[in-house]
């Protein structure tokens, strides 16, 4: 019984939720909240269905779940006796248990139409379409029945059958095919409703009529109405793509029935000789329709199908009455391509497809033709005698003709090219103007301005002189192309050696005496002049020399040369230098030149160095290669130790050997972290005041007062840093100092007397010891109160170095960086002024090769081969099955077709499971139900909350019959325990115990009773709303048809249709 009251809590709270649902879903539907609204709307049916689904799995009894479908079978003691037990079960209540299955639809079922001829042997002996013999189960909502299938069973019948069934299923059948397509206006004849396609079976219909415009099959269509009461067959022109379209007419069986059109003929006949084995056939084809006239590879949106496979059959002429010559000659040959640049008449070879025998049995002959030239190409081909056709050739497959290539004319791209005119000396050339030639290398260098293997085309100067044209347009307007002279580049850094003055350029083709132009590709070279001439020198492989030609000395090839201002250009601090525009790369090496003035602070004039750490314009230094780099220091500089070289007296600093002047601004440095003096501060600039030798003062302005220089002073807490005989305390005292002890405005530290002198007796880091200035031990101290107290020495700080720095590096002239490369990486060239080529190796032109076809005919030897009437029947017949359409106001299934093409009406099974998931034993079923769940309920718009409405009654039916479920059980056991209670009656504390459970159960039957009766009145009060809801729950229920489905099946052809 606990586990019931656990199970009536759960559902309980499931039937509020799912009158909130209801409500958010008719709130929905109204037109005047805004998208903010709705979106709220949404969210709170999300979190409904999430609370729904969280609410059924999670009520639990124990560790057993009690609403998610599990609870089966659960056996449950009600009496003293082992098998006095009950079985209780609690049906699923989550979301995708409350299922809406749609019966207010219209389901409908195509079958598939199809189309068969053409190769089909099978219309030579009958009319039959390609059904087999077959049982389909078939179940509607009435009944269920298996279907028998004939063989060859048209789709009227297959309705027919279906319709008498008495299944609550409408079945009709319609027949709909296309004729069109017809290759030549004729007249055409064929029949309809003939017993085979057999030409000696006169049966059928006869329907003649007379096309004058194949655009306009119209005439055909009246000839086959005018037949409609013998075959049952109507025409009518085509609609395609929403017009008529008179080039092709739709044929129409009303009932279904197969619609065969066979005998097809047209005329006139064809002629009664000719080598054509096709010559004047005419054509016509069919294709089959679906029920609305729409043919298979085009969607039909009406039916909702997809695109399909497009089938046609073509119908031929029966008549051809041709005399074919099977085995012949080559009457003639025609040239295709006259080719270009021939010396001679070439070859002409006959090739493949060769002769065999003639129609006399005899060896054929191969046949013999000759080349006939003008101006260098290939005029005509021709033969001596009639012989020379050969004999036995098979005219259907001709053999191929090759033709040999022109000569390949050699020329010396440095001798024989004028660049100045752009001509080209070729002896005895034998090309036209306009005639196609191909240039090739030789394996050499391409000429500038030229494609190695390229086709281009002949200008004729005269029989030895020829010039180029990209196009034969542009060579008949004498537009020639610009063969300019031989350029080479080579690279600036890597090829142009500095130590030898030479360049490398890989390939070139100059020659000692050569004039080339210099073409710099960015920074031009120093000693050359960008666009000057210079005379080839010393060439040694791809090396050589350039010669001014002013001077007629060798040019001197030097480093690239970078300057730089030595005072605002050097940052001594960084140890960096601004060179803008330099072309260094890292680990470049460069000489040092201070031209003539002093050099940088930490650099030798005229001594090489390595360029590192590039950073835009900026470099450093290293003296070797990848090395670290060179400090560079400030010009103006004095140094000096911070203890012996400070009169605190006078205030002057003494600096041997500074280059220190009146005025000069320098920045104080202790170096290496040392204490600054007293009075001065590390790293702030300073005046140079009143230089007298070595020695100098400082001032913070330049006509200021002059720095007071203190000595130096430690600091301490009388009270936290004072200990026994030490004094904590940072300094830079040594042993032997004579320092004054001040108190300050405070009180003197026990064992020290304010304001006087003691020397210092022991120092280690911070721990300093007093003893009195004539000596004796440390002073024992006692600490004093929390005040600073300070030590003063004498001297101006520890013996450490510190400098005066002026600000610049370098004064105020330029200086420079001399590269060991002579450009940066960037090519640049030299271009010759007379010549476009190499000597060697010798560059080419070929002419085009002529082609020809050979023109087959009757050779010299009687061939009396006729063909009559050799069209088969089967060529000239097609059999179109109809469409049957299952229509049903309930669930449509079915099972057990013929799966292969064509051989069943669906081809495929498919169907429906119930409303109980049940497939109806078949195994082949594939189930597609139009099943909705609360899950799926969408109040997103007004259409899907409409449809929603359904989902939601669908889950609150779910729920009144799990709750009556639970209800019933409760009574179950109410009843187990009241029979069990009769037994014992007579005990009056079992009986006690009884009454108790009796009521609790009867508590649970009540509760729950109450629960289904409130959620009854809940939607009442909804269906008690505005009008405009309940408008929109009756528009939910007018749903249009499920969509139809459409389906591609193996083998060609299409299967659709609708559910």
């Amino acid at each position: 019984m606990s586990a019931l009251y656990t199970a009536e809590g759960g559902i309980s709270k499931i039937g509020r939720l799912l009158q909130n649902m209801r409500e958010l879903a008719l709130q929905s539907q109204s037109d005047t909240i805004d998208d903010l609204q709705r979106e709220l709307l949404v969210s709170k049916s999300d979190a409904i269905k999430m609370e729904i689904t969280r609410i059924s799995e999670n009520t639990k009894f124990g560790n057993t779940k009690l609403l998610d479908g599990s609870y089966q079978n659960k056996s449950i003691q009600v009496g003293k006796n082992a098998f006095d037990t009950l079985d209780i079960s609690i049906d699923g209540i989550t979301g995708s248990d409350m299922q809406f299955i749609r019966d207010d639809l219209i389901q409908r079922v195509y079958t598939t139409p199809y189309i068969m001829g053409q190769t089909e042997t099978s219309l030579q002996t009958s009319n039959n379409n390609k059904i087999q013999a077959n049982n389909l189960f078939i179940d509607g909502y009435l009944n269920n029945s298996t279907i028998t299938i004939d063989a060859g069973m048209q789709a009227s019948e297959f309705a027919q059958r279906v319709h008498a069934a008495g299944l609550g299923i409408d079945a009709t059948a319609v027949t709909k095919a296309q004729l069109f397509g017809m290759a030549q206006a004729s007249d055409i004849s064929f029949r309809l409703g003939a017993n085979s396609a057999n030409s000696s079976d006169a049966s059928g219909v006869t329907i003649s009529a007379t096309i004058s415009d194949t655009n306009n099959l119209s005439p055909l269509a009246d000839a086959i109405n005018a037949k409609f009461n013998q075959t049952g067959v109507t025409a009518a022109v085509s609609i395609i793509n929403g017009s008529e379209d008179s080039s092709a007419i739709t044929l129409t069986q009303a009932e279904g029935a197969n619609i065969f059109i066979s005998h097809m003929d047209f005329t006139p006949n064809g002629p009664s000789h000719s080598n054509n084995a096709a010559s004047n056939q005419n054509e016509i084809f069919a294709r089959s329709l679906d029920k609305d006239g729409v043919r298979a590879d085009t969607a039909n949106a009406n039916l909702s199908r997809g695109i399909g496979t497009d089938e046609i059959v073509r119908f031929i002429d029966k008549d051809r009455n041709i005399h074919v010559d099977q085995e012949g000659g080559v009457v003639s040959v025609t040239v295709t391509e006259k080719g270009s640049g021939y010396s001679s008449a070439p070859s002409v070879t006959f090739n493949g497809n060769s002769f065999s025998t003639d129609a006399s049995g005899a060896v054929g002959a191969r046949a013999n033709y000759s080349a006939n030239l003008v101006n260098g190409k290939v005029d005509t081909i021709t033969r001596a005698t009639l012989a020379d056709r050969g004999r036995g050739y098979d005219l259907g497959a001709p053999p191929t003709i090759a033709i040999s290539a022109p000569p390949v004319q050699n020329f010396n791209a440095r001798t024989s090219i004028n660049i100045a005119n752009d001509r080209i000396t070729l002896n005895s050339h034998n090309f036209e103007t306009g005639d196609p030639l191909t240039y090739r290398n030789g394996g050499g260098t391409t000429l500038s301005g030229l494609v190695n293997g390229r086709e281009y085309f002949a200008i004729k100067h005269d029989n030895n002189t020829i010039s180029l044209a990209s196009t034969k347009a542009n060579a008949l307007a004498n537009n020639s192309l610009d063969l300019a002279p031989a350029s080479h580049a080579f690279n600036a850094r890597s090829n142009a050696n500095v130590t030898n003055n030479t360049i490398q350029a890989s390939n070139h083709n100059f020659a000692n005496g050569d004039r080339v132009t210099y073409t710099s590709g960015g920074r031009t070279l120093r000693n050359f002049t960008d666009g000057d001439d210079y005379i080839v020198r010393n060439v040694s492989g791809s090396t050589f020399k350039l010669e001014n030609i002013t001077s007629g000395n060798i040019v001197n090839i030097e480093g690239m040369q970078d300057s730089f201002n030595a005072q605002n250009n050097v940052n001594h601090t960084t140890n960096r230098i601004s060179v803008t525009g330099h072309n260094f790369t890292n680990n470049d090496k460069v000489t040092y030149s201070a031209g003539g003035g002093a050099a940088i602070g930490g650099l030798v004039n005229g001594q090489d160095y390595y360029v590192r750490s590039i950073s835009g314009d900026t470099i450093q230094l290293s003296a070797t290669s990848f090395g670290s780099a060179i400090d560079i220091i400030a010009r103006d500089t004095g140094s000096f130790n911070a203890s012996s070289n400070v009169d605190l007296l006078n205030n002057k600093i003494t600096a041997a050997g500074h280059s220190l002047s009146n005025g000069d601004q320098v920045t104080y440095t202790t170096n290496s972290g040392g204490t600054a003096i007293r009075g001065l501060t590390a790293g702030q600039t300073y005046y140079v005041r009143n230089v007298s030798g070595n020695t100098f003062q400082v001032s913070q302005t330049p006509a200021g007062s002059i720095v007071d220089l203190l000595p130096e002073q430690s600091s301490f807490n009388a009270a936290t840093n004072v200990s026994g005989l030490n004094i904590f305390t940072t300094n830079k005292f040594s042993v032997g100092d004579i320092v004054t002890y001040s108190a300050g405005s405070g009180t003197a530290i026990g064992g020290l007397v304010d304001n006087t002198n003691y020397k210092i007796q022991y120092v280690s880091g911070s721990i300093v010891r007093l003893q009195n200035l004539g000596g004796g031990p440390a002073i024992s101290l006692t600490a004093g109160s929390s005040e600073t107290h300070t030590l003063t020495g004498q001297n101006s700080g520890s013996s450490e170095t510190h400098s005066f720095n002026g600000a610049y590096a370098g004064e105020n002239e330029t200086h420079t960086f001399t590269n060991e490369y002579a450009g940066p990486s960037e090519n640049h060239s030299f271009k010759s002024t007379q010549y476009a080529g190499h000597n060697t190796p010798a560059q080419t032109f070929q002419g085009r090769t002529a082609t020809a076809t050979p023109v087959m005919g009757e050779d010299d030897v009687p061939d009396p081969v006729y063909y009559n009437d050799i069209t088969q029947d089967y060529e000239r017949a097609a059999l179109i099955v109809g469409t049957v359409t299952l229509e049903s106001p309930k669930v449509i299934r079915i099972a057990s077709d013929k799966p292969t093409e064509k051989t069943g009406f669906f081809g495929t099974a498919y169907n429906y499971k119930d409303a109980e998931g049940n497939a109806s034993g078949n195994t082949n079923l594939a189930t597609l139900s139009p099943t909705k769940t609360v899950n799926d309920v969408d109040i997103s718009t007004i259409t899907s909350a409409r449809k929603s409405l359904d989902y939601i009654d669908a889950g609150i039916d779910r729920f009144v019959k799990v709750g009556n479920e639970i209800s019933v059980n409760a009574s179950r056991i109410s009843s187990a325990i009241t029979s069990t209670l009769n037994n014992l009656i007579n005990a009056e504390g079992e009986f006690s115990s009884l009454l108790s459970t009796d009521y609790a159960i009867e508590t649970t039957t009540f509760t729950v009773s109450s629960m289904i009766k409130e959620t009854s009145l809940a939607l009442l009060a909804q269906a008690n709303a505005p009008k405009k809801a309940v408008n929109t729950l009756i528009s939910n229920v007018m749903e249009n048809q499920w969509d139809p489905t459409f389906f591609l099946v193996q083998g060609g052809g299409y299967r659709y249709r609708n559910i």
